[in-house]
């Protein structure tokens, strides 16, 4: 979205291998043009190499509640150095607080050739906060060609836990009303 809704150069900053060789490939089929303005980084946001004050934009999706306390203090350190003033940092808005019960979502079945692929998520409350279960299944008819899982702890992050944390960093919330949380850097 950002290549095709600016002429801004991106820095696309992703830790997982096989994210990024997915992230590779997608690139690999757009225009040159819009090839040419994206940086790659392997890694976490404090690892990149990426300019002081040059952001308008840092974009977390799917990665704050993972983080332990101090992850996440090099992530608003580092969002806050590569932030131009006025930048914006939006994140998914984290749990406040964990499920009372197990919350499931199904992912919408995709057919490719002969197989269809399906997934669902399920969310259960841990002693750390909440803990997510992906489960991914590959069908060929009625039988299973085969499926997958990966589990992922999340931790509960209260909006005035993410405020201090952001403002020790000279990132003001902004309140959207919506399930994204949006930053504004102040330096």
């Amino acid at each position: 979205m950002a290549l095709a809704c600016s002429g801004a150069p991106v820095h696309a900053v992703e830790p997982s291998a096989v994210m990024r060789s997915l992230l590779l490939t997608r690139l690999a089929w757009s225009r040159a043009d819009r090839r040419a303005r994206v940086t790659v980084h392997p890694g976490t946001l404090p690892e990149a190499e990426i300019p002081d004050s040059s952001a308008e934009l840092v974009v977390c999706h799917n990665v704050v509640p993972t983080l332990d306390d101090a992850a996440r203090d090099a992530l608003w350190e580092a969002a806050a150095r590569v932030l131009e003033p006025g930048g914006l940092l939006l994140m998914d808005r984290p749990r406040a607080r964990a499920p009372r019960e197990a919350e499931v979502a199904v992912f919408t079945p995709v057919r490719v050739g002969a197989d269809t692929y399906e997934g669902e998520v399920r969310e259960t409350a841990c002693e750390e906060g909440a803990e997510l279960a992906f489960t991914y299944t590959v069908r060929r008819g009625e039988r299973v060609v085969r499926r997958r899982g990966e589990r992922f702890l999340t931790r509960m992050l209260p909006p005035e836990v993410l405020t201090r944390e952001l403002g020790g960093h000279g990132l003001r919330c902004e309140e959207t009303g919506e399930r994204v949380l949006a930053a504004r850097g102040e330096r």
